[in-house]
């Protein structure tokens, strides 16, 4: 039974389109106000300067690094673009990285499948591809709609990884090509790795996570509206098809809510509000079908590889209902919406999602919290009627009456303060160049799990945890050695398969050599699950958790 009532706040008529009091206060960081499809400035390349700013762009492809930088590349601004651009959250300045420079509708240049080189970039594209950042701080760019190496365009179905330290594109996977006869993909058996194993070429989805042990995942998408999940294993370069169909229009398979079961699947989606909660589950919003907009929260169960109808309807919706500032019911909820890319989560999983496209294609500006624990949303900030104007106010000063104006297809991004950060979108035709910050200032409408997205990242080099080694006496990858320099302490406890505690330790320099509790029988060869819990400098505890394998 849901929680009913549970924070009411007074409601304030402040106009006749009914603006309420926020959560938190925006700022507008860099860019021009408005949307006016700007050409940008790309000043000297690789060159930080405060008068750099990114062209305009709709439903560009984006990343966090793990040094809290902001990254971006492609999108549409009218045509195609294959620029790659980092922000600095300390400077407030923009670096125009590689790319075109602006020259739209270019072809990829692919270079040798698994080699890197200085002058291969992705083609222009955009329509929402998928990203990751991995572990090791490489961005990943997968899929989209944009150009092949011979300058045809289409849904494309190309993996690549992007290396920050050397500047360098590597085409790793996919076709270079668009396909001429389907969407070019290879599903092989479900649950089983393959390095034949591609994904159909695909726009439209942002539902993407990265799971504890480092793999890389998407869900659907596509103009095909694709119900399919897939798995990448960056280790081994396979991908692997995990749930969902084949086909294409699939429709829902809702089960009964909250039970997991094997069957139950979300229908064929273009999908784009997603995130991961503290047990390593994926929790995914919405998207638009074929009949309209949905509304379905839907949990993901790793372990399991079931899906779990949690909360929503099971159909189409149109109309929200935005009741007071910041109250939980069970008949609060936000208008249908897709195009809905701006969202965020905290460190347990809840989501914050702003804007999008209503069933009719005007654009929002609302702003809203889920909590995955009550399952519940709140209406937190922004404006319940459509294409609202916004207000910029004064550019880097934070302020109440700054209001983010509606759109859709934007990039976001969370720093590690935990303030939500978007740029670009658009709105009546007209793209954004403009990036704006969201600081919670009131936490009362938020579980105590608001303050981060997801452990702050530690400096480069600080913190390392390998996800396999081989204790077999040949002096090689022969312990599990976790580097975790610069924390006030340290405590590391491994389970294997039936939860049994294999191995505990106090000290970062006290190694596991797989043996059982420091004695001299072996484990077995197989997964096992760590959970380590840190202090950093500031006291502040952070906890990792994931999976490694033994392997002799």
């Amino acid at each position: 039974m849901k929680m009913k009532n549970r924070l009411i706040f007074i409601l304030f008529l402040i106009q006749s389109n009914f603006c309420f009091s926020q959560a938190g206060e925006w700022t507008w960081m860099s860019g021009s106000s408005g949307a006016i499809s700007s050409l940008g400035n790309y000043g000297i390349q690789g060159i930080a300067n405060s008068t750099n700013v990114p062209p305009g762009i709709y439903a560009g492809v984006y990343w966090t690094d793990l040094n809290g930088n902001f990254w971006i590349f492609g999108g549409v601004r009218g045509q195609l673009l294959n620029d790659l651009w980092k922000y600095e959250v300390a400077s407030n300045q923009w670096t125009w990285i590689k790319g075109s420079g602006g020259i739209v509708d270019q072809p990829g240049t692919y270079g040798t499948m698994g080699v890197p080189s200085i002058i291969n970039n992705p083609g222009a594209r955009g329509y929402g591809a998928v990203s990751w950042t991995d572990d090791n701080d490489n961005l990943w760019l997968y899929s989209g709609y944009g150009f092949d190496k011979y300058g045809n365009v289409g849904p494309l179905n190309d993996l690549w990884r992007y290396n920050i330290s050397s500047n360098e594109w590597t085409w790793m996977k996919g076709i270079d090509t668009i396909s001429t006869s389907g969407l070019g993909g290879n599903y092989g058996i479900q649950t089983i790795e393959s390095s034949a194993n591609l994904p159909n070429a695909r726009d439209e989805t942002n539902s993407f996570w990265k799971d504890f042990s480092g793999n890389l995942w998407f869900f659907g998408g596509g103009s095909a509206l694709c119900n399919d999940l897939w798995k990448y294993n960056v280790s081994t370069n396979n991908f692997v098809w995990m749930h969902g169909s084949s086909g294409f229009v699939q429709p829902s398979i809702y089960g009964i809510k909250g039970i997991p079961n094997p069957l139950n699947t979300p229908g064929g989606r273009r999908c784009y509000t997603r995130s991961i909660d503290t047990n390593g589950d994926f929790w995914l919003f919405g998207g638009l079908e074929s009949s309209g907009c949905l509304m379905d929260i839907w949990k993901y169960t790793v372990a399991s590889n079931e899906w779990t109808w949690m909360d929503g309807p099971d159909s189409v919706v149109i109309l929200g209902n935005y009741e007071a500032y910041c109250e939980a019911s069970d008949t609060t909820q936000p208008r249908g919406k897709w195009e809905n890319r701006a969202c965020w989560s905290d460190t347990c999983g809840n989501i914050i999602n702003f804007g999008g496209l209503d069933n009719y294609s005007s654009t929002l500006s609302d702003l809203w919290y889920y909590d995955i624990t009550d399952l519940n949303w709140r209406w937190i900030g922004g404006d319940s009627t459509l294409s609202f104007a916004g207000n910029y106010g004064t550019q880097c000063i934070m302020s109440p009456s700054n209001k983010v104006p509606a759109r859709c297809g934007t990039c976001n991004f969370t720093d590690g303060s935990g303030n939500c950060w978007l740029f670009g979108g658009m709105s009546g035709g007209s793209t954004f160049n403009d990036l704006w910050k969201y600081k919670i200032t009131d936490t009362t409408c938020f579980s105590s799990c608001f303050r981060y997205s997801s452990p702050p990242p530690p400096p480069p080099n600080e913190l390392f945890i390998p996800n396999v080694f081989s204790p077999n006496d040949d002096d090689i990858n022969d312990f599990f050695i976790i580097k975790a320099n610069g924390f006030d302490s340290f405590h590391l406890m491994i389970f294997n398969r039936w939860g049994e505690n294999v191995f505990t330790s106090n000290d970062s320099k006290i190694h596991w050599d797989g043996k059982l509790n420091s004695t001299k029988m072996n484990v077995s060869d197989g997964t096992y699950y760590y959970i380590l819990e840190l202090n950093d400098n500031n006291n502040k505890p952070i906890v990792y958790k994931g999976f490694l394998t033994l392997i002799r």
